[in-house]
Formats: structure tokens, sequence, C-alpha cells
């Protein structure tokens, strides 16, 4: 999705990516709702080129094709491999469309997108929680650890990284400093979205500490 600004749009297409679009070639009360696919701009006459419908090159002023595209509601696309970052692209807007696509199940080209944005963004925290995550999802654990502690050193308050972290070190049998993680996290996601999350991790570390400490052959007479 694009920040809806023809400058964008105008962007994208220097850079050779077609810009899907919708129009609303009717008017506000009764619209046409349309879709078509910017492909180029002729500056010299102010025109817009679009692929529209069957029409392989269509024309069209710009001003006109503007009012149709704002009457459209200005929506913008255009289609990016993974690790294509565009011009005007911000940190949340880029790291969103990543957890997106690890949403669904596309970890590979996710972990692609998360290592552009470290690239492109090294100080951006939710750039390396994403890398953690696919990286954990992938059974890569020092990776995702070492990803989890540089959002954690770049951003203290990070309760998801501290929790995520809790977790791997439950995992890899490191009990004490896993419970040390998790009570940061849960201080820190108190009246939070993450609170309830970081509250299950808490309830499964403990659950194991308990089974831990218990011996579970108590009944047994041990000799001298």
């Amino acid at each position: 999705m694009l920040d809806t600004t023809a400058d964008e749009m105008v962007t994208e297409l220097e850079a050779g990516r077609p810009v899907l679009l919708l129009q609303n070639l009717g008017v506000p009360r009764i619209p046409i709702w349309h879709y078509a696919v910017l492909i180029g701009y002729d500056a010299e006459r102010n025109l817009a080129i679009l692929r529209s419908g069957d029409t392989e090159r269509l024309e069209m002023k710009w001003q006109r094709f503007a009012r149709a595209w704002h009457q459209g509601g200005r929506f913008a696309m255009t289609v990016l491999h993974p690790e294509e970052i565009p011009q005007y692209a911000t940190p949340a807007r880029f790291i969103k469309a990543a957890a997106g696509l690890e949403a669904a199940g596309q970890r590979q080209s996710a972990r692609t997108a998360y290592e552009a944005a470290i690239s492109r963004w090294p100080d951006e925290p939710l750039a390396w929680l994403g890398l953690g995550n696919v990286a954990y999802a992938a059974g890569e654990r020092a990776a995702a650890a070492d990803a989890w502690l540089r959002a954690i050193e770049l951003e203290p308050g990070n309760a998801a990284a501290r929790n995520n972290l809790a977790e791997l070190l439950l995992d890899a049998g490191c009990l004490e400093e896993s419970r040390r993680q998790v009570e940061r996290a849960s201080a820190l996601a108190q009246g939070t979205a993450l609170e309830a999350a970081v509250a299950d991790g808490r309830a499964k570390i403990r659950a194991t500490a308990t089974r831990v400490a218990q011996c579970q052959l108590a009944d047994r007479a041990w000799p001298d």
C-alpha cells in the first residue's frame, strides 16, 4: 500500500514499478468503481498513462485522473519483492508488511524483508524482533536469541522481545534466566495488548519451575 500521494505513485513509476489503483469514474452519489494500472506519465503533456480494462494504453489528463482517483478513496498499491524497500517507506509500515508475510506462513519472505529492514534501519527494534521470531520458528535458537537481545539493547522496555526470549531460555533449559526475563516482561506489559500473552508465558515458566523443584519420587525412602 502506498501513502496515497501522487508523488509516491510517480516515484514508483520511476523505479520501474506500475501502480494498481482504484478510480471512481462516476460521481460520489452514483459511483462507478474501476481498477486500473498506472504504467506511466507524461509531464510535458500533463498526462497519466493507464492500462485500463481491455485498453493497453489509455492517456488521460492528469487532473481528470487525479480526480477519479481521489473519488475512489485514494487507494493505490504496488507489488514488491520482499527485499525491496520503497524510497518513501517508513519502518513501521514496512515492518507491518513483513509481519503480514510472517502471519501468512511465508517465513522465508518475511525473513528477507526483516533483513532488508535491518539493512536500512539498523537501529529499529521491531525489525530485530521480527527477525528473531522467524529464526525461532525455523529452530535457530542462537540466531533468535541474538536478534531478540539486539532488540532489547535498542529498546530495553520491549516486552515482546523479553517474553519471547524467556520462552527460548525455558526451551534451552536456562530456567533462572527465563524466570528473570518473563518477570521483567510481565512488569512492562501491564496495561498493554501484550499483558495476556505474557501472563500465559509467565504461568508456563512458573509451572515448569514447580515441576523441576518437586521431587517426583518423594514417597520413596532413600538410603543414608
